[in-house]
């Protein structure tokens, strides 16, 4: 996978079972891994359960664009560089397939609020191809999403926002197709609820000392998807 998502200089992170990798704005790495269809290049991912789910459009599965707007969904300042990166400078060999399309920032929601310690905003946008671009306040962190189903029936990113094992608690959060009922996140083996609204999904880990192994997501059929998300944080 070549570059990692856009986040803010001064931090570590991992990138890791991302599908389509898409080129964000790299600087020092933050402490992030991701499963997140972004753009640029492509790298396998751990296929869950119910690997042979039907694939959707993202923007085409998330009723939230069908809202009405109101001024908190306007885009904060901040994220006027994350957006950007979301499509490559002219010239760029990233093939046309692999890029998310340009962002229709008049549609941009706020799915989430009041996210963890640090009190973060998820915000996400479709494109003019279907894809759905995010937005996290709390790296920042931002990619792209081009579809639900398949091998990943959710994208997930697992932020921390200084180290694994101290200081604050490990984050994991993403986006989710209206068929999704319940996420939950399993910790030391024991499943939590991770909150779920408007299309979008966000769970802090009640301690550093803890890490998010899997997901199971629950659809709305009665059927479910097991995600597995490793057993160790990145490496520092």
């Amino acid at each position: 996978m070549s570059n990692p998502p856009h986040r803010d200089p001064g931090k570590k992170r991992r990138s890791s079972r991302a599908i389509f990798a898409v080129g964000f704005v790299s600087g020092v790495a933050a402490l992030v891994a991701v499963s997140v269809t972004t753009v640029f290049g492509s790298s396998s991912s751990t296929a869950p359960a119910s690997a042979d789910t039907p694939v959707v459009t993202a923007a085409a599965a998330m009723s939230v664009f069908g809202n009405p707007r109101t001024s908190l969904d306007v885009l904060p300042d901040s994220a006027s560089e994350v957006i950007d990166s979301f499509t490559p400078p002219p010239g760029s060999a990233v093939s046309e397939s692999l890029q998310p399309g340009a962002v229709d920032v008049t549609k941009t929601h706020r799915l989430l609020s009041a996210l963890g310690k640090g009190g973060s905003a998820l915000y996400a946008m479709p494109t003019k191809k279907g894809n759905v671009c995010f937005f996290f306040t709390g790296g920042p962190y931002g990619g792209c999403v081009p579809s639900f189903g398949g091998e990943l029936p959710v994208p997930d990113v697992i932020a921390d926002p200084d180290q694994y094992w101290s200081g604050d608690p490990t984050e994991i959060f993403g986006l989710a197709p209206d068929s999704v009922v319940a996420i939950n996140v399993v910790v030391n083996g024991q499943q939590h609820e991770a909150r779920l609204a408007n299309n979008a999904y966000f769970y802090e880990l009640s301690d550093a000392t803890e890490y998010p192994t899997q997901l199971v997501v629950e659809y709305r059929d009665g059927t479910s998807a097991t995600m597995d998300l490793g057993s160790s944080p990145p490496q520092q």
